[in-house]
């Protein structure tokens, strides 16, 4: 005799497991777990300087765990930085409205160009997926690095990012490797050691473009003319 189960959708150790790729409802727990927190911080006696601590230090901190294992649908992310935002502004209980005077994307640049260095929600989630696809193919091998390599990818382990996927849908956790991949695979870099494992041709070597996409020097050009 079979047994059966009827689920749809359950949290593992802080991430939601199911039978389809996550949804944005699958992201509710989180959201509102972040409301119930900024619900119990108050307006009243935090100042601008304490918000900003905690928008840093817990707001900012807590969708890392889940960022850093899927990727976040658009609305998610919207929604996580509109909570951000009126928790800086208006403050805790956010019954009354203020003005938010300040741009966001101001907001969130470097203190070195006038910003109160917040995180990009969207910009850290594909940070962390680029962090995903770096643990696959350096360091030792293991079990869960050669899951992922083997069954989605082709090729050698260090070059197999250089490669289209073998599928194009996965688990949640290869769909984040997947859309981070082009833009990782871009800013890779090459340092000689014994030169064996370099194409010399295609690789980025210490910083350097590939020499096959280099200009023609201008002395060569000039002989050739």
């Amino acid at each position: 005799m079979e047994g059966l189960t009827n689920w749809d959708s359950f949290t593992y150790l802080g991430v939601p497991i199911s039978k389809t790729n996550p949804k944005a409802t699958h992201w509710n727990q989180l959201l509102e777990k972040l409301k119930n927190r900024i619900a119990s911080w108050g307006a009243n006696w935090l100042n601008l300087a304490g918000r900003i601590v905690l928008l840093k230090s817990v707001l900012a901190s807590v969708p890392i765990y889940r960022n850093s294992l899927l990727l976040a649908p658009g609305s998610v992310v919207t929604k996580l930085e509109m909570l951000q935002r009126k928790f800086l502004w208006e403050g805790g209980k956010q019954t009354n409205k203020r003005a938010h005077l300040i741009s966001w994307d101001k907001v969130s640049k470097p203190l070195l160009e006038g910003g109160l260095s917040l995180k990009n929600t969207k910009l850290q989630n594909l940070a962390l997926g680029a962090k995903l696809l770096w643990r696959i193919i350096s360091g030792k091998t293991a079990w869960c690095k050669e899951a992922l390599w083997k069954k989605y990818f082709s090729g050698p382990r260090r070059r197999c990012v250089e490669c289209l996927p073998t599928v194009q849908k996965g688990p949640p956790i290869f769909n984040l490797c997947r859309k981070v991949n082009e833009q990782f695979n871009s800013h890779l870099t090459w340092v000689p050691g014994n030169g064996k494992q370099i194409k010399i041709w295609d690789d980025s070597i210490l910083g350097d473009p590939p020499l096959e996409v280099k200009p023609e020097p201008s002395v060569l050009a000039n002989l050739d003319g």
